[in-house]
């Protein structure tokens, strides 16, 4: 978990839409694999052909049962982007108990929020959260905070 003052939300309430964790990125492999938790389609696909194109396996899960089928089954993904709203089960909620599993301490939780609140960022980093971004998830944004999240320079 975080500790001590959330840092300035101002990325993630407006401009960049993002934050990111300045250490997130240490140690993934040369193919990251990426669970994309999202009930929503255009999200879902944006987000799994932009992971492609920064170099990692996107594996979309559109429901509760399928995320927790995929944080069962190893090898566990390098990151999960997890949509807050996902039907059945709150992001914050399913933060927090995947904090608690020391098998899936190392995986990077990218929380895809509504909102761009500095409370719900706040709580995010609290829980242990690697990243925040809210929506909605637009191009620039998602390759602006990608190469961030997998530890790859931005190139020109």
């Amino acid at each position: 978990m975080h500790s001590g003052a959330a840092p300035d939300a101002a990325g993630a309430a407006s401009g960049t839409g993002f934050f990111i964790c300045p250490d997130a990125a240490l140690g993934l492999s040369a193919a990251p694999r990426a669970c994309i938790a999202s009930h929503e389609a255009a999200q879902s696909h944006l987000l799994a052909l932009l992971v492609k194109r920064a170099g990692a396996v996107p594996d979309p899960v559109t429901t509760r049962e399928a995320l927790l089928a995929s944080l069962r089954t190893t090898p566990y993904p390098d990151v999960l982007f997890l949509d807050t709203d996902l039907p059945g089960i709150d992001g914050f909620h399913a933060l927090e108990s995947i904090r608690t599993k020391p098998s899936l301490e190392s995986l990077r939780i990218v929380l895809v929020a509504a909102t761009g609140k500095r409370a719900d960022l706040a709580r995010a980093l609290q829980l242990g959260a690697t990243g925040y971004i809210a929506k909605p998830l637009t191009r620039d944004i998602m390759e602006a905070a990608l190469p961030q999240i997998f530890g790859k320079r931005k190139t020109a």
